[in-house]
């Protein structure tokens, strides 16, 4: 079996499994226990992957907030009285939250062109009100890869004095990230080899002081996360961000090659059309793909016992209907629902792009006779 989701989620890498262990057992205290020597451990090792999280951007640590990942971390970000400027191809974790609070927050919506590039020109239009104004927008789409032009929508941003904040969970793992650029930005670490359920928002003060808390209890996470810490994840995260940074450049290289090898094998076997979305405007990991004539759900089903990809975001694929990432940019219904998103790790060789693209070209050719007899 070939793995290529790693969009959705990586394994855990065997060095944040290690760093793991002992606090499932021996060092298991309570990390806001901290008059016993079993919190302050708990603490001490919080603190430790506090700072390392924030070398992935070059953030403060005290501007870290953990979370169970970057969905609650989006929620975080947006619960806030600003008026929001968002984007079309959001993921539904902004997209959602945003649309269910339209009723009382004023948001205006950014289209993007067939790249899956926003608009600065409409994006300048919306800044038409002296209200508060939030701008959020992923740095990396986590459907088709599309990774935005981040200086010149900052520079935009600042120049009408509003917020910005960034879901940056698909761009950590090959994108060198800077605050440079942002007031916030959303993590998860099973994103960059490290443990599901948890996360980060890394905020400035500039965003932090319009948060509200979505957790009301014990004040945790400078009184905007309430909840005992999951520290032996905090602290797997702590372990993958740093192996991230050590390694970024070398998974990077690494996955431009595989992923060429793949797009060549398979467009040289499908015997119609192969497109891959947003192609000239995407990050290395991710590749959207249309086969001319093929539905998509057919496809994942056929091989299903020998690769395994996806249909697009795994926040998606319980919806029946095409996804609104594939429209936005111009797709119709139908190649919307021949499209498939594969999804490279850095394990992956080009034996393995090869055998992969040519299973799934080949079974597509199958699926082409089938309906065609």
């Amino acid at each position: 079996m070939i793995y290529l989701d790693y969009a959705a989620t990586t394994p855990c890498l065997p060095e944040v499994i290690d760093a793991m262990l002992p606090y499932f057992r021996t060092s298991f205290g309570n990390a806001a226990s901290v008059d016993h020597a079993f919190g302050s451990a708990a603490k001490s090792a919080v603190d430790r992957a506090r700072e390392q999280v924030a070398a992935l951007c070059g953030a403060n640590p005290e501007d870290v907030i953990f979370t169970s990942g970057a969905t609650e971390a989006n929620n975080l970000a947006l619960n806030n009285n600003l008026r929001l400027i968002t984007g079309t191809i959001e993921h539904p974790s902004i997209r959602d939250t945003a649309q269910s609070s339209s009723s009382a927050r004023r948001v205006e919506w950014l289209a993007t062109d067939s790249q899956g590039i926003y608009s600065i020109d409409q994006l300048n239009d919306c800044f038409n009100s002296s209200e508060p104004t939030m701008l959020s927008l992923m740095m990396v789409n986590n459907e088709i890869g599309t990774i935005q032009p981040m200086a010149e929508l900052s520079s935009t941003a600042r120049n009408h004095g509003a917020i910005l904040h960034t879901d940056a969970t698909q761009a950590v793992a090959y994108l060198a990230l800077t605050m440079e650029h942002v007031d916030a930005l959303s993590l998860s670490a099973h994103k960059i080899y490290g443990p599901k359920g948890v996360g980060a928002l890394i905020c400035k003060s500039r965003l932090r002081r319009h948060l509200s808390p979505t957790l009301y209890g014990g004040g945790h996470e400078r009184g905007l996360r309430s909840g005992t810490l999951n520290v032996p994840g905090i602290v797997g995260f702590g372990c993958a961000a740093d192996i991230a940074i050590s390694e970024r450049t070398k998974r990077t290289n690494h996955l431009t090659a595989v992923r060429s090898t793949f797009e060549d094998t398979l467009a040289t076997i499908y015997r119609r059309k192969v497109r891959v979305n947003a192609k000239d405007s995407a990050a290395p990991h991710i590749m959207s793909i249309t086969l001319d004539g093929v539905n998509g759900r057919a496809l994942v089903n056929a091989v299903r016992s020998k690769v395994s990809f996806s249909l697009g975001s795994a926040c998606a694929t319980t919806k029946s209907e095409p996804s609104y990432v594939l429209l936005a940019i111009g797709l119709s219904e139908r190649h919307a629902n021949e499209t498939i998103r594969c999804s490279f790790g850095h394990e992956l060789d080009k034996v393995n792009a090869m055998e992969a693209a040519a299973e799934i070209a080949n079974s597509a050719n199958a699926l082409l006779e089938f309906f065609a007899a």
